[in-house]
């Protein structure tokens, strides 16, 4: 279903709504007036009418949350294409966990916005004319009462959204901040867990937290505050107009018909006001989220260039390596070709690991030529699509094992069977299947054990290039032996750079640069 169809129903199924909403209580007005009075017929015929005005709120939710399911899924996965295709040092400097919880807020907003107050904007501003033409023909000062009204809910809420979009912004960046800093103390369960006092990491996060709560008082604060002002003004009108018009009809001009559809047509006027009001002010969330995405996309890296089969040699003649916030001035000369297996050396802080993320293209630096081309002239994907790059944290997320070994692996199936009978593998097949589940980050697994997957996922991947950075920095030598013995016996068709303070990597290096 489009989005445009999807608006027309609940439009249409608004309105009936509204029309069935109005008809209970004018019905009952007229029949309390007549002289037949309410009979068994009438309350049976308003039990009806009421079933289904029911029956319409559940349609009107039905297909409302299934489209909403469609809605958010597409919303959710257009924002991860935009998270992935990220820089780099943007996703570093703003925290990923941060970018996914803005993610899931404005998803969530984008939603509450298209599905509910976008609805209501268009619809309660036809039942406005309607009530306002209706009210006009009973009364031309009761007319111009309500229509004084207007700008004032208009201008007054106009003023409150400017003042709240901006501290909403504020709250935003100070709230993801916030949760961001309590996530990176408390998600190391091990540490935390060992501390007896829980004083400790309360004193610590107390100043962030009082921080995240307060900026979201001041803007609920503000919000209720100034919103209860506008709704205090409506609510002095409306008694003044309604006053007037049971003085009006009821002792001077015994109108008593009238009295009563204004009796009803009032109180609609202004509940839909304020229901108009308040759409237009929960569009700053929706406004927010919006701002989000284009952001987003101003952060994207540029995916054009030529295309990339194979790499079958790369050169350096680098003088220069750029960091987010400074440069290091180098001298990286040197071509290789598959079977090279090259080790990194240099001093702590001297770019070895940009150099590495400088290879797959995480970060820009000139003379690097795959292939006798600049590295700049081939288009990002491609050149990701022939390098794998591992960290010393090594990549395990919560799924099975298969899962974990195979992930974007194409048609690996066939691949299965001399996976298991890896020995890099061994020791984890002797305790695991492949449907095993691995837990959140790993947490079931040693250092080891994650590497070891890792590795074997980047074996699979049929990658020219690999590229290790202290992927055995924190486990046990055993573990390591077993891990660079594997990479040599399948660096025959790989072309393999490794940054490690181990000298064991030496055993199996036949290059080295040194930075």
């Amino acid at each position: 279903m489009s989005y445009l169809c999807f608006l027309v129903i609940m439009i249409i199924l608004s309105l009936v709504s509204v029309v069935f909403s109005l008809i209970a209580p004018i019905m009952v007005q007229i029949w309390s007036k007549s002289v037949e009075g309410i009979t068994i017929y009438r309350i049976l015929l308003l039990s009806i009418i009421m079933a289904v005005f029911m029956l319409i709120n559940i349609l009107f939710i039905v297909i409302k949350e299934r489209y909403s399911r469609k809605l958010n899924r597409e919303n959710f996965f257009d924002y991860l294409k935009d998270i992935l295709t990220l820089k780099y040092d943007y996703i570093i400097s703003e925290g990923i966990m941060k970018i996914l919880d803005k993610t899931i807020m404005s998803v969530n907003n984008i939603y509450l916005f298209i599905t509910g107050d976008n609805i209501k904007l268009i619809t309660n501003s036809l039942v406005m004319l309607i009530v306002s033409v209706w009210i006009l023909y009973i009364n031309k000062y009761i007319f111009l009462a309500c229509l004084i009204v207007i700008p004032i809910n208009i201008l007054g809420f106009a003023k409150i959204n400017k003042v709240l979009l901006e501290k909403s912004r504020n709250m935003e960046l100070q709230v993801t901040t916030g949760w961001q800093k309590v996530l990176s103390v408390i998600s190391n369960t091990e540490y935390i867990k060992q501390k007896s006092n829980p004083d400790i990491i309360k004193n610590y996060l107390s100043d962030t937290v009082d921080t995240i709560y307060n900026s979201m008082s001041d803007v609920n604060m503000y919000s209720v505050s100034t919103s209860t002002l506008i709704h205090s003004i409506n609510s002095i009108f409306q008694t003044v107009i309604l006053t007037y018009g049971v003085y009006n009809f009821a002792f001077v001009g015994h109108d008593y018909f009238s009295l009563m559809i204004l009796m009803i047509l009032i109180p609609t006027f202004f509940n839909t006001l304020s229901s108009l009001v308040g759409s237009k002010l929960n569009k700053r969330n929706f406004t927010i989220a919006k701002e989000f995405k284009d952001n987003l996309e101003k952060m994207s890296e540029v995916y054009s260039g030529n295309n990339l089969e194979e790499i079958k040699n790369i050169s350096f003649n680098i003088s220069e390596l750029k960091l987010p916030t400074h440069s290091i001035d180098v001298n990286i000369v040197g071509e290789f070709s598959k079977g090279d297996i090259i080790r990194i050396k240099g001093d702590s802080g001297r770019g070895k690991s940009t150099f590495l993320k400088s290879i797959i293209g995480f970060r820009e630096n000139d003379g690097i030529f795959i292939n006798g081309k600049e590295i700049n002239s081939y288009n990002l994907l491609a050149l990701r699509n022939r390098i794998e790059y591992m960290g010393q944290d090594a990549y395990v997320f919560q799924g099975s094992l298969e899962d974990n070994l195979f992930f974007g692996i194409e048609n690996y199936k066939d691949k299965i069977d001399s996976v298991k009978q890896d020995p890099l593998l061994k020791t984890i097949f002797s305790s695991k299947d492949l449907d095993s589940d691995i837990f959140n980050l790993g947490a079931d697994l040693s250092g080891g054990e994650k590497q070891k997957i890792a590795l074997a996922r980047a074996i699979n991947s049929n990658v020219d290039i690999l590229l290790l950075d202290e992927i055995t920095s924190s486990i046990d030598k055993e573990s390591s032996v077993e891990i660079y013995n594997r990479i040599k016996e399948i660096s025959k068709d790989k072309i393999i750079f490794i940054i490690s303070h181990d000298d064991i990597v030496d055993n199996i290096c036949n290059n080295h640069i040194l930075i």
